[in-house]
Formats: structure tokens, sequence, C-alpha cells
């Protein structure tokens, strides 16, 4: 396979053709389109990939820059801590900060003060 065939796929992907297409018009396989695709930067989206849909990513950010901890976004957005924690960095709290944090504030209701 040389590289004339990958550009001809780079091309074909740019002009808007599916990878199937793409593979039965040069005779070659899906796989074979997918990778060069990927190679390329020219990878063809999967919205079926997407676990939450954006909006749910959207309300979690917004929660995290109002000071919510992660797990807070997680329960509110419906979005997984996990996913949170590596798609969206340093906003919120995570689990170690909240944990200071709480004990913070329960030493504080133990001692009278608010």
């Amino acid at each position: 396979m040389g590289y004339k065939l990958h550009d001809d796929i780079e091309t074909m992907a740019r002009s808007g053709l599916s990878t199937p297409d793409i593979a039965r018009q040069l005779y070659i396989s899906e796989a074979t389109v997918c990778r060069v695709r990927q190679k390329r930067g020219c990878s063809a989206p999967n919205p079926a990939a997407r676990k939450y849909p954006i909006e749910a990513y959207e309300r979690a950010r917004e929660l995290l820059l109002q000071g919510h901890s992660y797990k807070q976004a997680a329960d509110e957005s419906g979005v997984s801590y996990s996913t949170l924690k590596r798609k969206i960095q340093g906003l919120g709290w995570d689990r170690s900060q909240a944990g200071v944090e709480s004990a913070r504030v329960q030493r504080n209701r133990r001692n009278g003060s608010h």
C-alpha cells in the first residue's frame, strides 16, 4: 500500500465521503480506511461514542465554575464523577479537597462557630 492510496483516502474523506464508500470505491477494507483516516487526522466523528449529551457537560462545567465539587456536579448533571475528572480538569474539588472542607465544617459545628 503506497502513499498515493493514503492521499486518495484523505482527499475522499475530506470531501465528505463515508468510510464504507471510500473502502468500496478503492477496493480496500474499512479497517484500512479507518487507520489511514486516523493517521491523517481526518477521522470520521462517531456520534454514538458520546455517552452523555453535550448539555450535561455544559451543566457540569457551570456547576464546577460556581464552586461545586466534582461529586456534586456529577450528581446534578448526570455525568459520572470519573468522566468529569477526566474531561473537565482543575475546576472543582477533588475528593481529598472535599474531605478537608467537610472536616473543617464539622469541626466548626462542634465548636459552635459557623
